[in-house]
């Protein structure tokens, strides 16, 4: 087995800020103005969070609607299809007895 390897020695920046130049940077702003700022941030986006929040509840009560909508449709159309079985029946019938009288004639 090999000696392991030192590995480099970490570089180090060779300018570096001093106390003076942060609070030179930040005394433009008044940390109760930045804090001020960042809330306001905060709440501008929960209260587009809370729009979207309420258009997708708008959107999943329509598509409860629809939803009952085509199955009312549906239960309908099978009543009706039920219905209309026995009248084709009678219309085939009376079909079937005037073309009967029509051949006797």
């Amino acid at each position: 087995m090999g000696k392991p390897q030192k590995s480099p020695p970490m570089a180090t920046p060779t300018s570096k800020r001093t106390c003076s130049e942060c609070s030179a940077s930040t005394s433009t702003i008044s940390p109760e103005k930045s804090y001020a700022d960042v809330l306001d941030s905060i709440d501008k986006k929960l209260t587009s969070l809370d729009a979207r929040l309420a258009q997708v509840e708008v959107l999943h009560r329509e598509f409860q609607a629809l939803r009952e909508s085509l199955e009312f449709s549906q239960e309908q159309l099978a009543s009706l299809t039920a219905e209309n079985q026995p009248l084709r029946d009678s219309v085939k019938t009376l079909t079937d007895g005037m073309t009967q009288l029509s051949g006797e004639n």
